[in-house]
């Protein structure tokens, strides 16, 4: 709830779902954003996010809405 888009989203009846599986789903922020798990290894995390399949010119746009909203209220949240 760091940003103003997540102050827009249900959160309470979407709460987040995270596999502990490899392969395994998850589903974040009211189902508006989902994935699996690519690869899990040792202690400790690293997310990596390759985000595709949005509209031609629309890359650097996006990319500065996934900071803001996400990218700095994460690092935030886990300081």
């Amino acid at each position: 709830m760091l940003s103003a888009a997540m102050k827009a989203l249900d959160l309470v009846s979407k709460p987040a779902e995270v596999s502990r599986e490899l392969g395994g789903s998850f589903r974040l922020f009211g189902d508006y954003i989902s994935g699996r798990q690519l690869e899990l290894e040792g202690a400790g995390t690293k997310i990596v996010f390759d985000h595709t399949g949005f509209p031609a010119g629309e890359a650097e746009h996006l990319a500065a809405g996934w900071k803001s909203n996400y990218w700095d209220a994460l690092a935030q949240y886990l300081k």
